[in-house]
């Protein structure tokens, strides 16, 4: 499903497991022990809020908090019995300020049970082929049998930033939600301060118990090279993190590989004294890696076509190739039938 290459830059990195990809393609820059299981406290809170995102209906639905989610152990927004809150405000308060509460409130508005919301997130794991991945709990609090690995967190995270309404709450900075009939009154921070440190930052998620340590995913974005880094008990997240995002940038760049209309030329109509232009429809990019080989351009059209010819009618396609692999493609069309 994700095809990826490795690219080894040694391992001046503090964290038991990590793992840096461009996303594109999946493909991997930086690799240590990513395949390995590990504690991933609030990492849990990605999967968490991608399955409310994708199930929870009418995001501003209100419900009743729910009993059990009162006096969550750990980081709070500090729920009262009874209070009703929107299913957005309790994503917001997941993502942004890994409230405890707030996810065990939203595991039961959104699942009905956390048990069962619990087995929608496996569900989901499976589904994205997080082969070392499973969750016990919506929040990451500890437990036994509740892990993941820095591999299947970064395909996660990739699969997130596709998720609508992820981004935008992801690489918010703060928010604010209700708090005891206060419209604005619980103001959230994003605990990822690489947001407002890191030129292109795109948030994500950070964690922290005693056993899992610190742990990081943080997904970064210029000039169409998107990046996601993970790392997994790293008591240096934050410089790794800085680090790892700086050597994909240094590596990959986005390239166009044609520009619409770009690639103009004249094809013969049968049995009439003219031509008529075709070219290619799109503009096609690519992110690729800046020490590259060639890129193969392939055409397919027909020497010559018949009659009657319409503007935008397609004769063709050009494929472009990378290593023996399509990168991109496009179709060839009319684009003038008198030039």
């Amino acid at each position: 499903m994700l095809p990826f290459s490795f690219v080894s830059k040694g391992n001046d990195i503090s964290a038991a497991c990590a793992i840096a990809v461009e996303t594109s393609e999946f493909d991997i820059y930086f690799d240590e022990a990513a395949d390995d299981r590990h504690e991933i406290a609030s990492l849990t809170k990605i999967m968490t809020v991608v399955i409310a995102l994708e199930n929870g209906g009418d995001l501003s639905r209100v419900v009743t908090v729910a009993d059990e989610a009162i006096g969550t152990e750990g980081t709070s927004i500090y729920l009262k019995s009874g209070e009703q809150m929107t299913v957005s405000d309790l994503i917001w308060a997941v993502l942004l300020n890994s409230a405890n509460d707030a996810s065990v409130a939203l595991a039961v508005a959104v699942g009905g049970s956390v048990e069962e919301f619990v087995a929608m997130m496996n569900a989901k794991a499976y589904a994205l082929c997080m082969n070392a991945t499973h969750y016990v709990n919506p929040n990451g609090l500890p437990a036994e049998d509740h892990y993941s690995s820095a591999k299947d967190l970064a395909i996660l995270a990739c699969y997130a930033l596709s998720v609508e309404g992820f981004k935008e709450i992801s690489s918010s900075y703060t928010h604010s939600i209700p708090y005891d009939g206060v419209a604005n009154g619980r103001q959230l921070v994003n605990h990822n301060k690489l947001v407002k440190q890191y030129d292109g930052c795109i948030g994500m998620k950070t964690g922290f118990t005693k056993s899992a340590g610190r742990c990081l995913v943080t997904a970064a974005q210029r000039d169409g090279v998107t990046l996601v880094c993970v790392t997994l008990d790293d008591g240096n997240d934050w410089n790794d993190h800085k680090t790892l995002l700086n050597i994909g940038f240094d590596t990959y760049e986005r390239v166009v590989l044609s520009a619409q209309s770009e690639q103009g030329f004249g094809i013969p109509v049968a049995g009439e004294e003219r031509l008529v232009l075709c070219a290619n429809e799109a503009d096609v990019s690519a992110v690729l890696k800046k020490d590259r080989s060639e890129v193969i351009k392939s055409l397919n059209v027909p020497d010559f076509v018949y009659g009657p010819i319409n503007l935008h009618d397609k004769i063709g396609t050009v494929t472009y190739k990378y290593n023996g692999k399509v990168i991109g493609e496009d179709s060839i069309v009319v684009i003038e039938t008198d030039p």
